[in-house]
């Protein structure tokens, strides 16, 4: 394999390129005029903030002697050049908001620094599992945030619709650390209970939802939508326990599942926001 397209992976495009939705589900909320050059550097400033989060996450998991393909790769890889490819992008993403929007510049610093705090071999915060969902969380909401203000400003709405992405982003990362969270050493509880978290998970994030898109919104078809998802997702998951499938392998299956039908529900959720 060519040496570049080693560092393309390294970047981690298939795992995240549809992860930028987020963005753009504050950006085409309640959107006017669709102009496209707000739209276009949204979409690079959106795309080099998720590729320095999961690459220098990966490269600190290499620091941190944990197995991945920067270290099953040998010699395919310069981890300085790694290191350098990371920050590179986190400084050209700081250089472009800068001159764009400077909510968005100071937005991009404070993803930068979850991204830190999330992944540093000297925080290592992923590592604990509270601090993991609520860290993952943020960045989702930032990273809604910079949609949102690229091209209105910031309003109690933003608050409100934040807060339903960071709850949203809550369930699945659960779900992610019951697949992964034993091999990566930042999950413990016993499937029962991680599935009841879960559960929980999904009504507070239901209540909010329902405030949001009830009371401070007048959006309830999002609500519905969302109700709707969610009791899918439990549909889902009933079926894997009356199987007899709540194992390690089950729930990479269920991860998998979910996140075909979420990105289904962000393009659905775009519309309704649209309008």
């Amino acid at each position: 394999m060519p040496a570049f397209l080693y560092y393309i992976r390294f970047l981690r495009a298939r795992d995240w390129f549809y992860i930028i939705g987020v963005a753009y589900l504050g950006f085409f909320f309640a959107i006017k005029d669709l102009v496209i050059i707000d739209f276009l550097v949204l979409s690079f400033i959106a795309s080099l903030y998720v590729a320095h989060g999961y690459s220098i996450n990966l490269y600190f998991d290499f620091k941190s002697g944990e197995d991945n393909f920067l270290r099953e790769s040998g010699k395919s890889y310069n981890r300085r050049i790694a290191l350098y490819i990371s920050v590179a992008l986190i400084l050209i993403n700081l250089l472009v908001s800068f001159f764009y929007s400077k909510m968005v510049f100071l937005l991009v610093i404070l993803g930068g620094t979850v991204s830190f705090l999330y992944s540093s071999p000297y925080t290592r915060f992923k590592k604990r599992p509270a601090l993991n969902i609520v860290l993952n969380s943020t960045g989702f909401a930032i990273l809604f945030l910079i949609g949102y203000i690229a091209n209105k400003s910031l309003s109690f709405s933003a608050l409100h619709l934040a807060g339903y992405i960071w709850l949203g982003v809550a369930p699945s990362q659960i779900i992610h650390l019951m697949g992964h969270g034993r091999t990566e050493g930042n999950w413990n509880l016993p499937m029962d209970r991680s599935i009841k978290l879960w559960h929980l998970s999904l009504l507070v994030w239901l209540i909010w939802s329902f405030l949001c898109f009830f009371i401070f919104e007048n959006m309830t078809g999002v609500f519905y939508l969302t109700l709707v998802f969610s009791v899918i997702q439990v549909s889902i998951m009933q079926v894997f326990r009356s199987k007899g499938r709540i194992s390690i392998d089950g729930i990479l299956t269920i991860r998998k599942t979910f996140k075909i039908i979420s990105i289904i529900f962000g393009l659905i959720l775009i519309y309704f926001l649209v309008q």
